[in-house]
């Protein structure tokens, strides 16, 4: 049996890479992973155009880290897996941005290989939503000796204020669960880049500048903030 775990990138299905397309069209059971157990999943519509119309979809649940029944959820996210792998002996994952960075696969990725090391497991990464956004406003990344951290906003603010100390760029995913905006911008205006980045690859796609107004917006799940001491 085998798992392939296909990283679709943020959004834009022509930001799929042409393995991850080979994939995909070649493949009879598909697995994407839902906040509503639904087909309104972004992954789904993302690699919609290279779906086979025969395609078999199968949405799973993930529940965010506070539900109390997350663990249960997950265990049953597993089986389901296993228990359609054993019908078509191949599947797919489809995963928005990069499997191995804050993906729902990633929540499964050790039961699997605890529970069931028989299934093969193929990785294939893909495009994550800040590096887009750091292309998009043409800012690199790191230069020499510079160092990049990448966390969420479910970081409690010691350990956020920590990661601003010794990083010279800041990536913070899902700034939907920073407890305070407002906080965190009094904190960052020595930075010369502060950028709120919001459905990156989408046709919602919008960034701006974090400042003393934006830091009181509120901001859905696929937000986040780019934070760069300098410009180079």
């Amino acid at each position: 049996m085998k798992l392939s775990v296909v990283g679709l990138g943020p959004g834009d299905p022509e930001l799929v890479t042409v393995k991850a397309k080979k994939v995909i069209e070649s493949s009879r059971l598909i697995f994407v992973p839902s906040m509503k157990s639904d087909l309104s999943s972004r992954a789904y519509h993302t690699a919609l155009p290279y779906i086979s119309k025969s395609t078999s979809i199968v949405p799973l649940y993930f529940p965010y880290f506070s539900n109390p029944r997350f663990s249960e959820i997950i265990q049953s996210n597993v089986d389901s897996v296993m228990t359609k792998l054993k019908l078509y002996d191949q599947a797919a994952f489809l995963i928005i941005g990069d499997p191995f960075l804050y993906s729902s696969y990633f929540q499964l990725h050790q039961f699997l290989q605890e529970q069931y090391p028989e299934i093969k497991i193929d990785i294939i990464p893909g495009l994550s939503a800040y590096q887009l956004a750091l292309s998009h406003l043409q800012i690199p990344a790191v230069g020499k000796n510079q160092a990049l951290s990448v966390i969420t906003g479910e970081a409690n603010h010691e350990m956020i204020a920590l990661f601003l100390d010794l990083s010279d760029t800041v990536i913070i995913y899902k700034i939907n669960q920073i407890s305070n905006l407002a906080e965190l911008e009094l904190l960052t205006r020595e930075f010369s880049v502060r950028k709120i980045c919001c459905e990156i690859g989408t046709d919602q796609e919008m960034i701006q500048d974090l400042n003393h107004k934006t830091a009181y917006e509120h901001y859905g799940y696929f937000s986040s903030i780019i934070l760069k001491k300098t410009k180079q």
